[in-house]
């Protein structure tokens, strides 16, 4: 009953003054009278729409819910896109100019459209057209809807619109600033924040337009409420990748405001930290608090698709010490500048400032065309011991590194972190500019589904081989690779859990190593395999390794099975309260007498380098997961 009462209150906030049977191309140039008594709620499934009948017309045309009217240029980066469907019918959204070809708005505006008409530099949607306004026409093929956008859900509604001819930046039109990777772990919560739109003034208002309207676009402010308290308004609705902003006084977004930038001022800076998405059934002027889609869980997306770069700032530390914790290890540094993080780090109540080690840079011959993989294959190592045979869609994060150095071809286990960048230890690689490809959606290597070539190798400044510390590398790939159920990113550790020891945790290692010790198999087998593997504590395996494992380091028991040969670089995975898998070691030795030996197998932990992580990659480390 909660899910259908939610669900509800979604259909009847996302009413956008669509069209039935008119397509709202029909507003520019001279059209004459036009009559609207009804309007649709706008979803990509038709099953899902409700008609809303409105017996008498409004007056004043469409207009943000307690809103002031914006003056002129005060919001450059505004959008209003006019949206067609294959029915006739057409929609009113809002959009937020990100570049001079590229505007965000949502998903659910967007999803299902045929072409689209983006009109920016004005303040007034009108008939006639605004002589000042700058229209845009663009077909299906330039809106690019999120691959895993739910309208049931109302999860990840977001959508790029791609412009067929590039803005002329100008003192009426201007780009909104995207968050920065430090600002999009900020939970924003009583931040001031502003959302503009030409939508309705209230729940119960619809669009009128006859020959001469004038919608003018309207603003509103109120603060960024914590998503624990919207929480409950919309029940388990909200997730950590939307916003909510206050309804308090009737200040609101409302029925066409939809897609609509939501801004904040963030370190002096005006930034886009929202979109809107959908609010209460009780109507947008009644107080309830409006759900936004939150821009910085989508930096990587936005980034991988556009042309937008996301700033990259230098990292704040904190000098407070929480129990011996520190960020990364440099055995021969006495200035020691890698010290305990603590989740304040992203609320900006830090002192001290360091830097974030670097990572040295090694750019790799660009191939014309792939290597035979299956030659490359047939040289490599032997499978993981102990294990079982996954699904393909098992383990869509796992990666296969095959380096092909100046004596033969090295085998080593890699993990997907992002569309563009893989993470594996640095003793896996040849640290020298030879050939890597990367086998993705490779659960069986006789079918490989995505084999890509690696651009970059990006190896932490602090590895130690000697030592085996900070044991690790970034791959950057030659080009994204494509998200499937076959191939997916695995997600990291956030921030509350830097501290986490994931003692006696069940972990998994995965990866294409040996069988057992020396096993004799020249051709391996096809099959990815997986153990599952308890975590044991860092003092029990130095009784095993004395003097060698450190806190950036994390062990598991062996007596179910063990990562072996081959298997270097590859993931160890523990599955979070929230059923997602989650990615805390890398696997980088195990004892010299052998995988079957039954000592403990060593693996890099991972949340000691997130913040490098994000740092050299394109990820986006979360504060906390809502479970």
């Amino acid at each position: 009953m909660i899910k259908s009462f939610v669900l509800f209150a979604f259909l009847a906030t996302l009413t956008l003054c669509r069209v039935h049977g008119v397509p709202m191309t029909a507003l520019q140039g001279d059209t004459g009278w036009m009559e609207m008594s009804r309007f649709w709620i706008r979803l990509p499934n038709l099953d899902y729409r409700k008609e809303v009948v409105v017996s008498e017309a409004s007056i004043g045309g469409s207009k943000i819910a307690g809103g002031t009217i914006a003056e002129k240029q005060q919001f450059p980066y505004q959008a209003a896109i006019l949206i067609n469907f294959l029915d006739g019918s057409g929609v009113l959204c809002g959009g937020a100019i990100i570049s001079s070809t590229y505007v965000l708005t949502a998903a659910h505006c967007s999803d299902g459209a045929i072409d689209a008409t983006v009109i920016v530099g004005t303040n007034v949607i009108s008939i006639p057209s605004d002589d000042q306004a700058v229209e845009i026409k663009v077909t299906f093929h330039d809106i690019l809807v999120h691959p895993l956008y739910d309208p049931v859900e109302v999860v990840n509604d977001i959508a790029i619109v791609r412009l067929t001819k590039a803005l002329a930046f100008s003192n009426k039109i201007q780009p909104i600033r995207l968050p920065n990777k430090k600002e999009a772990l900020l939970d924003l919560a009583n931040t001031d924040a502003t959302v503009s739109g030409w939508g309705a003034l209230s729940g119960e208002e619809y669009v009128e337009i006859t020959g001469s309207v004038k919608l003018e676009l309207r603003y509103t402010n109120n603060p960024v409420i914590s998503n624990d308290v919207c929480g409950k308004v919309f029940q388990d609705m909200i997730r950590h990748f939307h916003v909510c902003v206050s309804g308090d006084k009737g200040r609101n977004a409302c029925q066409g405001d939809s897609g609509g930038p939501l801004r904040a001022n963030l370190n002096g800076k005006t930034t886009l930290i929202g979109i809107v998405s959908y609010g209460s059934v009780d109507g947008c002027e009644k107080g309830s608090p409006a759900v936004y889609t939150r821009v910085g869980s989508y930096l990587e997306w936005i980034t991988q698709h556009t042309n937008v770069p996301i700033e990259n700032p230098l990292v704040i530390f904190s000098k407070i010490r929480l129990h011996g914790g520190i960020i990364g290890y440099d055995r021969d540094s006495t200035m020691r500048k890698l010290v305990t993080l603590t989740v304040l780090l992203a609320l900006g109540s830090l002192s001290t400032a360091y830097s974030v080690p670097s990572a040295r840079i090694i750019k790799l011959p660009i191939a014309q065309e792939l290597p035979n993989i299956e030659s490359l294959v047939k040289e490599s190592s032997q499978r993981i011991t102990g294990g079982e045979v996954v699904l393909p869609t098992d383990i869509p994060y796992a990666a296969g590194v095959i380096v092909q150095g100046p004596i033969g071809t090295r085998w080593c286990g890699g993990t997907l972190v992002s569309v563009n960048f893989v993470v594996t230890t640095a003793s896996c690689l040849i640290l020298e500019p030879v050939p890597i490809t990367v086998a993705l959606g490779a659960s069986n290597m006789s079918n490989i589904a995505d084999p890509v070539m690696v651009a970059e190798v990006r190896v932490h400044a602090g590895y130690d081989a000697e030592a085996w510390q900070n044991d690790i590398a970034l791959l950057r790939l030659q080009r994204p690779t494509t998200v499937s159920a076959t191939i997916r990113p695995v997600r990291l550790p956030n921030m509350r859990q830097l501290q986490s020891p994931f003692l006696n945790q069940l972990a998994t290692a995965s990866g294409w190593g040996a069988l057992f010790q020396n096993a004799p198999e020249v051709l391996p087998l096809n099959d990815l395999r997986r153990v599952s593997l308890p975590v044991i504590s860092n003092l029990n395996c130095a009784v095993r390794f004395p003097g060698w494992i450190t806190e950036n380091q994390i062990c598991v028991a062996t007596d179910m099975g063990s990562p072996c040969h081959g298997d270097q670089g590859g993931p160890l995975t523990v599955a979070d309260p929230d059923g997602r898998t989650t990615l805390i070691g890398l696997f980088a030795y195990n004892s010299i007498l052998g995988c079957n030996s039954g000592w403990p197998a060593v693996f890099t932990r991972v949340t000691p380098y997130l913040l490098w992580i994000a740092e050299n990659s394109d990820v986006i480390i979360s504060l906390d997961f809502e479970y």
